[in-house]
């Protein structure tokens, strides 16, 4: 205990006899990261709520909470991977990257107006990978990409208290926040109404190929009973009444089974004929969108912080190598029959020089 309280002492007494040390690492850091502050590009971000249709059923979405589709279950499945939510996915951020959008001189790929205003150090390392090799134009596909990571990373979204979502959308440009928010609500959208449409459609095959079946028992049992009644028309037994009996109930059964099956086939099609709207929009994402500050203060303190940090760590390296040398020592069993764990009695020549 006395080691360690010793070696705080020597933390400290280090500390304080390199202030100046301290105060230059701290300084240079905050103004590098007031510069980057400075020099980085305004962030516009649009705002929008919305709910999906609480009547799911029928469309392999979970009824009870349909938001948790949207979202992300938040949690890992069975398989031990995390559930993401459509709005997270990479199929919907590419896929509305690669849609046309108005331009100055024409329609104009929404992956190229998305990464053609991006800062040249938005993305450090291809950046730097930019600085050795020369520009090529890139393939469809990457930039579909590249164009749906950057939608992601800017894609913030939150439940209201009253059960909508809000969808916060960040670009580099203000026209291109409010366009992507609304291409990802026409995306969800349409996905929606694709599972559904894909959904409803399954059961008209389904509910007609089975009416079908039933409808050839029904006749199939229909014809039976028939033939026996002309057969033995004059029989009045117990055995006849009883077949009689029997043939009844199952074609009543059938009959029933078949009218059930045709409502349903019928209330599918009606399904596919609905033109409800999927996704109910209370807020849509129109200007004037926020603008995120720079915040030079806060980037400031940040970066001296941080830089008051950094310069204690190389301050200190003696003192931390040195503490890690014992602590491999301690491990060593060889070490600890020799007295190697009496960290008293390490001492090093870092400590001397004190």
């Amino acid at each position: 205990m006395e080691y360690f309280l010793q070696r705080i002492k020597d933390y400290l007494t280090e500390l304080k006899g390199n202030k100046r040390s301290l105060l230059i690492w701290g300084l240079s850091v905050a103004v590098l990261m007031a510069i980057y502050a400075w020099t980085r590009p305004t962030l516009f971000i649009s705002i929008s709520s919305f709910h999906p249709e609480t009547n799911t059923t029928g469309m392999g979405f979970n009824p009870e909470n349909p938001i948790s589709f949207i979202l992300g279950s938040g949690r890992e499945t069975v398989e031990g991977t995390m559930m993401i939510g459509v709005l997270k996915s990479r199929n919907l951020s590419e896929g509305i990257s690669g849609d046309s959008i108005p331009g100055p001189r024409g329609p104009v790929l929404l992956a190229d107006s998305i990464l053609n205003n991006l800062p040249p150090n938005y993305n450090p390392i291809v950046w730097i990978s930019g600085l050795f090799s020369e520009d090529a134009p890139l393939p469809l596909r990457n930039k579909k990409i590249q164009a749906g990571r950057v939608i992601r990373g800017g894609l913030t979204l939150t439940t209201t208290e009253e059960g909508f979502i809000k969808m916060e959308v960040a670009a580099f440009r203000p026209e291109l926040a409010g366009l992507i928010a609304d291409k990802m609500i026409d995306a969800l959208s349409a996905y929606y109404k694709e599972q559904k449409t894909a959904k409803a459609e399954a059961n008209v095959v389904f509910f007609n190929i089975r009416a079908d079946s039933i409808r050839k028992e029904l006749d199939t049992a229909a014809a039976e009973m028939a033939y026996y009644q002309d057969k033995n028309r004059y029989r009045n037994d117990a055995r006849n009444t009883l077949y009689l009996t029997k043939k009844q109930v199952e074609i009543g059964y059938l009959q029933e089974m078949y009218t059930q099956l045709i409502i349903s086939a019928e209330t599918a099609k009606s399904q596919l004929k609905q033109d409800t709207p999927i996704i109910q929009v209370l807020d849509y994402p129109e200007p004037p969108y926020i603008v995120l500050a720079k915040s030079l203060v806060v980037y400031g303190i940040a970066g001296l912080i941080l830089g008051l940090m950094l310069g204690a760590a190389w301050t200190m390296r003696n003192f931390i190598i040195e503490d890690l040398l014992v602590l491999i020592r301690n491990e060593d069993p060889e070490q600890r029959a020799s007295g190697g764990d009496n960290p008293t009695a390490q001492t090093t020549e870092y400590s001397q020089k004190d």
